[in-house]
């Protein structure tokens, strides 16, 4: 049961979604079967990893069905049944958060049943909804277009000859949904160009630019925003961005999160473009967005906050030294990441801060079930041995165990080979450069030519794990010769 469809659904639930959903079961209007609810209860014990004996189907039947004797079907129908359930409660709760959506379903059935005057009373609350959004999102866009619509279809149905058609709402409102969507889409092909081979043909791209760059569609922040973004991305000028930002700041923080979301992608992909072409001042703007995120409390994926996320965060705030906030950041949400990202993000600010000793002890005592953060973690404590066998010369134990924790790498990435085709290389490479830069720069063995020789393979060759440290680092030995 523990691999079940249902509990593969349940886990994702936060706890006071769990809350509603059981209110939810209570209710006779959403639920008939007097099984369900208790069956959720006893589930719920469980809850949020879903494992345990208690979890055994042998068992769950003997809890619900305490007189009965034992049959699989009747625990896997209660299973199909709550499914459902669990279904309908995620649709209800997506419309109950959307007040257009609630309020557009209910006009279209008013007016079905050709309850009119209640039609129009609800038709002129759809209005001052639509009126009021001082912001764009896919679903506000779509809903303009929607009510434009269903107003030209009943003029029709109703037989109103005597009213205007609202043709030009209709072709307007689909006009702004359209271009919102369309720039926002090409606006995620340009993003994903720096990682995919793959060419798009985005038909009407630059007609819709010149529209919107021509008409008034000052008032229209979710399209001027998507503008400004495409602009950007295609590098037409870093005034863009800053209009992006301003907009964000002034005019889209009411938006919806995914839509919010969306658009704060944009801008950090924006600021990580420019840094990777050495606009170190944009490190700042990114910090500014991620701070933006986390008072938004766009960052937190059903409570929990994604250990991408969490480790870009940390990362930069690092470059900023901004050490004493990401201090306190870790610490308030310690309880939103797994052990093993915490341990790995407190260790990589450790190390920031020359805690070395502390660094191995975090390093050593985390585990990390995710296998590209273990070998980020074993990269970091190469370093880690690296950095102390410098602060430490005299103690050979460093040395020791960064040659013992090298070769222990190399072995471990020659195991996982096939698994990380797109990561061994670099890896493999930052474990071989580390051993001859250590191996050229013992006293007693100096060896200047041959860490140039090292430091120019560093360079040449793409396919390098954590190149700036050892860039830096044989710059260093060779500086102190």
């Amino acid at each position: 049961m523990e691999n079940s469809k249902l509990l593969s659904h349940l886990r994702t639930f936060s706890r006071e979604e769990g809350r509603d959903f059981h209110r939810w079961l209570l209710s006779p209007v959403h639920n008939r079967s007097g099984k369900l609810a208790p069956f959720f209860e006893y589930l719920r014990k469980s809850a949020p990893q879903y494992h345990g004996r208690r979890l055994k189907i042998e068992n769950v039947h003997k809890f619900l069905y305490r007189d009965l004797p034992f049959k699989e079907i009747r625990i896997q129908q209660l299973m199909t049944e709550m499914l459902q359930q669990l279904y309908d409660f995620w649709i209800y709760q997506r419309q109950k958060a959307s007040p257009i959506e609630r309020q557009m379903t209910l006009w279209k059935e008013l007016s079905r049943r050709n309850l009119k005057l209640y039609a129009e009373s609800v038709q002129k609350d759809i209005e001052k909804l639509l009126d009021s959004s001082a912001y764009e999102s896919d679903r506000y866009n779509y809903a303009h277009f929607e009510f434009a619509r269903e107003e030209h279809e009943l003029i029709f149905a109703l037989g109103q000859r005597d009213r205007e058609p609202k043709l030009q709402e209709v072709s307007d409102s689909l006009d702004h949904f359209y271009y919102y969507q369309k720039l926002k889409f090409y606006c995620s092909s340009l993003m994903l160009a720096r990682f995919s081979k793959i060419e798009y043909n985005f038909a009407l791209i630059t007609e819709i630019l010149e529209k919107v760059d021509e008409a008034n569609y000052s008032h229209h922040y979710g399209i001027q925003y998507y503008r400004h973004a495409v602009y950007a991305l295609l590098d037409k000028g870093d005034e863009h961005f800053f209009a992006m930002k301003a907009l964000l700041q002034e005019q889209l923080l009411g938006e919806a999160a995914e839509d919010l979301q969306a658009m704060l992608l944009a801008a950090r992909n924006y600021c990580i473009k420019k840094l990777n072409s050495n606009r170190r001042e944009f490190l700042e703007e990114l910090y500014e967005l991620y701070q933006l995120e986390i008072k938004q409390g766009l960052i937190y994926v059903n409570g929990k906050i994604p250990a991408a996320t969490y480790k870009n965060i940390s990362t930069t705030a690092i470059l900023l030294k901004r050490f004493d906030w990401l201090e306190q950041f870790l610490t308030d949400n310690q309880q939103a990441v797994s052990p093993g990202s915490y341990h790995f993000n407190v260790a990589i600010l450790r190390f920031s801060q020359g805690r070395y000793e502390e660094v191995v002890n975090l390093f050593e005592k985390a585990d990390y079930d995710e296998v590209l953060l273990n070998l980020s973690a074993k990269a970091w404590l190469l370093k880690t041995y690296y950095e102390l066998s410098l602060q430490q010369p005299e103690n050979d134990q460093y040395e020791d165990r960064l040659e013992a924790h090298i070769t222990a790498f190399t072995a471990f990435l020659n195991r996982k080979r096939r698994s990380l085709p797109e990561h061994y290389l670099y890896y493999l490479n930052l474990a071989r450069f580390s051993r001859e830069m250590i191996r050229h720069s013992r006293p007693y063995n100096f060896d200047a030519e041959q860490l140039k020789s090292t430091l120019d393979k560093v360079l040449s060759i793409r396919e390098v794990a954590e190149k700036g440290w050892l860039k830096r680092k044989i710059q260093a030995l060779l500086l102190s010769e």
